[in-house]
């Protein structure tokens, strides 16, 4: 959009005439006119030369305010309302809607009932521009007289290679979906890796590569990316993307370090210890550089994950190995990742916005899905949700259990604590409740998620085949004629389900108290909170 102005001579207030066509100023004057005044809410979509000239009213409120409506706008278009007081100044939500809007690519402003002055907030997108690949170049590094043929013995010139080349090169070129099966034999990885490679470089764009296996993910890290770094003449960058879970978190490392033998039992210590030691060294902190296999409960509970996750707020964030992962993955040009952090990070940007960074991947605009045979797969277990004994009760086991006559999990770890930094006449109180509304109600959450799991065993016991210790069956809508459905599944469940979030809220309360509590006497209890915080999320979505 040429000529862009957010000011005029020195102030942020401009001439509706540099932003508008007459037609549009006066539409909009005399809709404000037959508003009475009021704000009126418009849309607005730029001319050739960038001017606003074609308007239509979507809505009308009061002198105060009017309704927004969040889809009325398209990409490169406007907003528009006016402000009766003639204070074109912003209020907060209308900039925050305009932040909205604006990752759609739409922008806002605001005028004046006489549409004499008008104030932008921002300005829609422009359409994207790039350099279009061009297949037939590309191609002739294929070629039997091409750079693969000089730079590697026994290359072979595939003609399906090469048409499979062109396809890629054609669907970036043309920002379309292309479906590709390639058999045995075609070279697919490479036909695929040289078009998105010379796209990213090219354009300045980052780019994804989603696949199923590891097998697939070491083929291209340590053997075809590297082949090509050796003979292409273009630099370009290249970052594995791994799960949350597959980094440890510093602070929750410190913290279990801090009272050890509260957490674990006595011969999983050396185990920690080793961990301990290994977090002094690694540079990435990731599973696959540690020496040993950890057992699952150790990492588990060192590992970071997104429900306790304190961001910017954590005491180890200059650290921290995830963010150090995520700018070493801002800076590359291809990003390779897994089909299930693949559907993770669809999952959170189909609520937040494709074009924000709230993510797990930095922002993307291509991708290739290798392996996609088995995305239906994935996308079900991934969008799926399951519910076993064994892990509710392993949730319930972090926050409280008896071993022998040892007293284990995070409660133990507040109660000492609390013990420990507070006078008596606050911590008894304090225990107290720790005591007999967490520690024993967990007790109890445990006994009837037993009888829950007991009851609905016995129900679907009469829909076992001989032979198969697997039972399938499908709960149907109408539950009237089901024989003890009540009885065994229906009543347990609404038990169960009442008192875990009885359970959760009376924990919520006591957390958000005691943090009060704890901040007004200036201690710290943050990672304990936080903790216990995130352990109450996993079981409320188990």
């Amino acid at each position: 959009m040429p000529n862009k102005p957010f000011c005029q001579n020195g102030k942020s207030i401009i001439t509706p005439n540099a932003l508008f066509t007459s037609h549009a100023i006066g539409f909009i004057r005399q809709a404000i006119i037959n508003a009475d005044g009021n704000e009126v809410f418009f849309t607005g979509i730029p001319d050739d030369d960038g001017k606003i000239a074609h308007v239509k009213i979507f809505a009308q409120g009061n002198k105060q305010a009017v309704p927004a409506l969040m889809d009325a706008a398209e990409f490169g278009h406007f907003v528009i309302h006016n402000h009766p007081s003639g204070i074109l100044t912003p209020s907060s939500a209308d900039i925050d809607i305009a932040s909205i809007l604006a990752q759609s690519g739409v922008g806002s402003c605001i005028v004046n009932n006489d549409m004499s002055e008008c104030y932008i907030i921002v300005y829609p997108a422009e359409p994207e521009t790039f350099t279009e690949l061009n297949p037939a170049e590309l191609s002739r590094l294929l070629e039997p007289e091409g750079l693969f043929a000089e730079k590697f013995d026994g290359f072979e010139h595939r003609p399906q290679q090469v048409e499979m080349l062109k396809m890629v090169s054609d669907a970036l070129n043309t920002s379309h979906v292309a479906m590709i099966e390639a058999g045995t034999g075609t070279g697919k990885s490479m036909a695929y890796l040289l078009p998105l490679i010379y796209w990213s470089i090219t354009n300045k764009e980052r780019c994804v590569i989603s696949t199923k296996t590891i097998n697939l993910q070491e083929q291209l890290l340590h053997k075809d990316i590297p082949a090509l770094k050796d003979i292409l003449p273009d630099t370009f960058s290249v970052c594995l993307i791994k799960g949350k879970s597959n980094y440890l978190c510093k602070r929750k490392l410190r913290m279990i370090l801090a009272s050890p033998e509260t957490h674990f039992d006595m011969e999983k210590l050396d185990e920690l210890r080793r961990i301990e030691e290994w977090a002094e060294k690694t540079a990435d902190g990731s599973l696959s550089d540690l020496n040993f296999i950890p057992s699952e409960e150790i990492w588990d509970a060192v590992c970071a994950d997104s429900d306790s996750c304190t961001r910017t707020r954590c005491s180890q964030c200059g650290g921290c190995f995830i963010t150090r992962a995520r700018q070493k993955a801002s800076a590359a040009n291809i990003l390779i990742v897994n089909h299930h952090l693949l559907f993770a990070d669809i999952a959170i940007r189909k609520t937040a916005g494709f074009s924000t960074d709230i993510g797990i991947l930095p922002p993307y605009k291509r991708i290739i899905i290798d392996e996609a045979h088995h995305i239906e797969d994935v996308a079900t277990a991934y969008f799926g949700s399951q519910c076993t004994q064994t892990g509710v009760l392993k949730i319930l086991g972090r926050f409280y259990q008896i071993r022998g006559k040892q007293q284990k999990g995070l409660w133990k770890v507040l109660y000492d604590k609390v013990t420990v930094l507070f006078p008596s006449t606050i911590a008894t109180p304090l225990i107290t409740a720790i005591y007999s509304e967490f520690m024993e109600g967990k007790k109890m959450l445990e006994s009837l998620i037993r009888n829950f799991f007991h009851f609905l065993a016995d129900f679907l016991s009469q829909y076992e085949e001989s032979g198969n210790r697997e039972i399938k069956w499908r709960i149907p809508a109408d539950k009237a004629g089901l024989h003890d459905w009540n009885r065994l599944v229906e009543e347990p469940f609404s038990e169960l389900k009442s008192e875990t979030l009885r359970y959760l809220s009376k924990m919520k309360s006591f957390l958000e108290s005691l943090e009060g509590t704890a901040q007004a006497r200036s201690l710290d209890l943050s990672n304990e909170i936080s903790e216990l915080a995130a352990t109450g999320m996993k079981l409320d979505r188990a």
